[in-house]
């Protein structure tokens, strides 16, 4: 029974309901305990999930200026980005039709950048195929719908720059996202069919990301 139930710890079993599993687990552990007659453990009324589950998150540790241009143009070019580690998130089960398998973001002093990896190329002609919404939760929420097509429309109207072919790449100005260009953000992806959810990371809250005001950022390396 145990090593049924330790086996929802591992990391590629990580859902949205996690929470409510640790409290069931730590109440089973608990009734056993009882049952035996032996004081039950202090450590059963702490989350097991706080202490274990490592983060996918890496944070950006300097500014970026990426080229928009769908490719990874060169190897340096998101060098200092912060990452989310799709393929080591997992899911609540392993998913077999998984297609993403990174999420990078970062800034500069104007725009705030975000670049989609992919698992292969059959899974970037997937995605083009279906609806890629990126929302971005600044001083308002800000919801990006993402086609195999340039959009020069979008960038003219609001600055938005987003290019699509072998990675997906996009630019936000950071003055669309708060009137002093700088704040607290939450950056979630969606893969959709007809308006149905085939893919969404991060599973529960979105990424985290605080956008420092002028001349207080992490600076270009040397």
């Amino acid at each position: 029974l145990t090593q049924v139930w330790n086996w929802w710890y591992g990391d590629e079993h990580r859902s949205a309901y996690r929470d409510q599993f640790d409290r069931v687990y730590r109440r089973q552990l608990t009734a056993v305990y009882e049952i035996l007659g032996l004081p039950t453990p202090a450590e059963f009324s702490r989350p097991i999930f706080e202490r274990q589950v490592s983060s996918f998150v890496h944070r950006p540790d300097q500014m970026i200026t990426p080229a928009i241009d769908g490719r990874v143009t060169h190897f340096y070019e998101w060098t200092g980005a912060g990452y989310f580690d799709c393929l080591k998130a997992g899911g609540a089960m392993h998913r077999m039709d998984q297609k993403i398998s990174g999420i990078y973001f970062g800034y500069d002093r104007e725009n705030v950048y975000i670049r989609l990896d992919f698992i292969g190329r059959s899974e970037v002609e997937s995605v083009k195929k279906s609806e890629c919404v990126i929302t971005l939760h600044g001083s308002e929420e800000t919801k990006i719908q993402i086609d195999s097509e340039s959009s020069a429309s979008t960038e003219q109207t609001t600055g938005i720059l987003t290019r699509f072919k072998d990675v997906l790449e996009l630019s936000v100005p950071r003055s669309l996202l708060w009137p002093e260009g700088f704040g607290q953000l939450g950056i979630a992806v969606g893969i959709f069919d007809q308006g149905r959810p085939i893919e969404l990371w991060p599973e529960d809250e979105p990424i985290g990301l605080k956008i420092p005001e002028p001349h207080a950022e992490i600076v270009w390396p040397i």
